[in-house]
């Protein structure tokens, strides 16, 4: 995990213990064959990462597949979560691939999806997307539906769980966001913390990421970008 001065003594020790079952996790080999063959397969569009967890684990078997399609993080500056520069430069110092950033603004572009379809425009229809099928019922119920490409979406890791992400990250030594250590001392659960965007109160008035406690979250370990990010309130 790359550190980051927010972590505390105390939130280092839990984590230490994670650590220690993600290293005794067995991860099924049948889900990171078929994760590799979607990766292999995947074409007409771009790989898009967050540098959460889920995309960096797809950027790697992305990267084990051979295919050369294009990495995107769309980003929303207004609203970054800080440490996600790090796990980019991290990664991107390791593997060579073909990556680019988009900067959007959340008010007039975001908030009503229009940068989908200026993503499209530039670099095609489909996505490459660390979406997982436990992570919501709408997405299990998608899954059933469409499976691991359907639509537009391609969906390397619909079937992996949580713990099969972080030990497959222990396992192949990619670097991971500071934002899972931020655990406040054991209260927060590392599987339900989210890094792609800081929202406050914006998330509360949009219906974006408020949900298990990412307000409160926000508040114990990014209160002076918070600050920073009030003046969007309007949204």
């Amino acid at each position: 995990m790359i550190k980051s001065s927010r972590q505390t003594p105390q939130d280092a020790r839990v984590y230490s213990q994670y650590r220690e079952i993600d290293s005794i996790h067995q991860i099924n080999q049948r889900l990171i064959d078929t994760a590799i063959d979607t990766c292999a397969k995947f074409v007409g569009g771009a790989c898009y990462v967050s540098w959460g967890k889920d995309s960096v684990a797809m950027l790697h078997l992305l990267c084990v597949s051979g295919n050369m399609a294009p990495v995107v993080w769309w980003r929303i500056p207004e609203l970054d979560n800080p440490e996600c520069c790090a796990v980019r430069d991290a990664f991107l110092s390791r593997y060579d691939v073909p990556y680019y950033e988009r900067e959007y603004d959340f008010s007039s572009v975001v908030k009503k999806e229009k940068h989908w379809k200026l993503l499209q425009q530039e670099f095609g229809a489909n996505r490459l997307v660390g979406i997982r099928a436990d992570e919501s019922k709408t997405r299990r119920l998608s899954a059933i539906v469409h499976g691991t490409s359907g639509r537009m979406s391609w969906r390397p890791l619909l079937y992996w769980r949580s713990a099969d992400v972080f030990a497959y990250i222990e396992r192949t030594d990619l670097p991971l966001n500071a934002c899972y250590g931020f655990l406040g001392g054991g209260r927060w659960k590392r599987e339900n913390i989210r890094t792609h965007c800081l929202y406050g109160k914006i998330a509360q008035r949009n219906g974006r990421g408020s949900g298990m406690g990412k307000t409160e979250w926000e508040k114990e370990y990014f209160t002076p970008e918070l600050r920073r990010i009030s003046q969007y309130e309007h949204f």
